[in-house]
């Protein structure tokens, strides 16, 4: 290959990388990806090869920082929302999440003590056997110790007067809510309760570093004609719908994995109805290997063996 080629190779190799910074969430982002790793380990080999002229060389030395610094700090993208409904395959959803993270954080709500704004005058009275008017716990916002902060922004309808309809609540099997208790069976194991909010937000901003995806149990979600729509935010917004209708006591679990950490991000509980609650359990927040990063370098390595045997033959 001459140095026409190789310059050809670089331009591909820019023309790539672009089109990857552009669309990195996007299947063209993918593809760019691809281009950019194959050429990358193509034009080290014409590096070595001295076929490349020095500029060229230069060129390509900017491009490979380039993308190293954009990998670093650029703007995290959802690439990966997945529902697994019904619970044994919510538990499956679960568990493998659990077997591909590095390390993670764990909030159960079990202890409302470790809430950063834990207020004893916010505890519930003894247990009356009315599922509206009973909870472990409840606050307009619940800051927890492990997944950032929960406040109800919006409220739901006000049907009797002993429903605090301002205010998530901390539930039980105990206290109850109609059918969000889902899988839990330990009167010991609390949820977040939405408390038929229309708006939920939940900032889980800082919580866990360098953390790129979270997932969590939903439960009795769109049983009473809602739409819950989860609107992942960091600058940009994706949604994801939840399926209704759905069956009272119906469980769920949810995993969201970003293509680069998320610094700053909330998702928000966006419920269309006000007489339609929620429950939130167990959510997990850690890092992932990153699916884009990984692939690039993999397919970096490929595109090296591949010439290397093509140089050797």
């Amino acid at each position: 290959m001459k140095n026409c080629d190789a310059s050809l190779m670089c331009r591909i190799n820019l023309h790539s990388l672009s089109l990857w910074f552009l669309y990195r969430p996007k299947l063209a982002g993918v593809i760019a990806g691809m281009m950019f790793a194959i050429g990358v380990g193509r034009s080290f080999i014409l590096i070595r090869k001295k076929e490349c002229s020095m500029k060229n060389k230069l060129v390509m030395g900017s491009l490979v920082a380039s993308a190293l610094m954009v990998a670093t700090t650029s703007q995290a993208g959802l690439i990966s929302a997945n529902i697994a409904y019904g619970e044994a395959e919510a538990a499956a959803a679960e568990a493998w999440l659990l077997g591909v993270m590095n390390e993670y954080t764990l909030e159960d709500f079990n202890d409302p003590t470790t809430f950063s704004n834990y207020d004893a005058a916010n505890l519930g009275g003894p247990v009356s056997g009315n599922q509206q008017a009973d909870w472990i716990y409840a606050d307009s916002t619940i800051m927890t110790s492990e997944a950032g902060g929960f406040t109800l922004t919006a409220q739901g309808t006000l049907n009797r007067d002993d429903v605090a309809n301002d205010k998530l609540m901390i539930e039980s099997n105990a206290t109850g809510e109609f059918g969000r208790q889902g899988y839990i069976t330990d009167a010991n194991d609390y949820w977040l309760d939405s408390n038929d909010a229309r708006q939920v937000v939940w900032d889980f901003s800082g919580s866990f570093p360098n953390a790129n995806s979270i997932g969590f149990y939903l439960a009795d979600a769109n049983d009473a004609g809602a739409n819950l729509v989860l609107s992942f935010t960091d600058g940009t917004t994706e949604n994801v719908v939840i399926d209704s209708p759905l069956t009272n006591g119906n469980v769920a679990y949810i995993s969201l994995i970003a293509d680069s950490t998320i610094s700053t991000a909330s998702l928000i509980f966006n419920n269309n109805a006000g007489n339609d609650g929620f429950g939130i359990d167990d959510i997990l927040i850690g890092d992932v290997p990153e699916p884009g990063t990984i692939a690039l370098l993999t397919l970096g390595l490929i595109g090296l063996g591949a010439a290397r045997r093509k140089t050797v033959s």
